[in-house]
């Protein structure tokens, strides 16, 4: 699942992820609708999540989501310089600095395997 507020960077990101043949279930514009798309039941294997988002930030939207979904793989991808994740998130997170290209977002995707 994507959740990113720029479309432009959620079609990107659907778009590589799909050349790197991977599935993409479900592109979301904040982190509110991912929270819905979860509690309706629906499962994911990884998340990709922008920081700067309007209502839930990144890390509140991850922190949520390890409730629902608690074996999700997840990526922050963020362009700021010192992100500072909450110790019990350490563990669980990739943080990934904006702007990226194809192979490194694929190195780190696999990197979580």
């Amino acid at each position: 699942m994507i959740v990113e507020d720029d479309m432009t960077l959620r079609e990107l990101y659907s778009e590589m992820l799909s050349l790197a043949g991977f599935e993409v279930s479900k592109s979301v514009a904040n982190g509110q609708a991912a929270l819905e798309f979860l509690r309706a039941g629906n499962g994911v294997d990884l998340v990709i999540t922008d920081y700067r988002m309007h209502g839930l930030n990144g890390i509140e939207t991850i922190e949520k989501i390890r409730e629902l979904a608690p074996e999700a793989h997840i990526i922050l991808a963020t362009a700021d310089g010192d992100i500072k994740l909450p110790p019990a998130l350490s563990p669980y997170v990739l943080i990934l600095k904006k702007p990226f290209g194809l192979k490194e977002f694929v190195v780190a995707i696999e990197s979580l395997k």
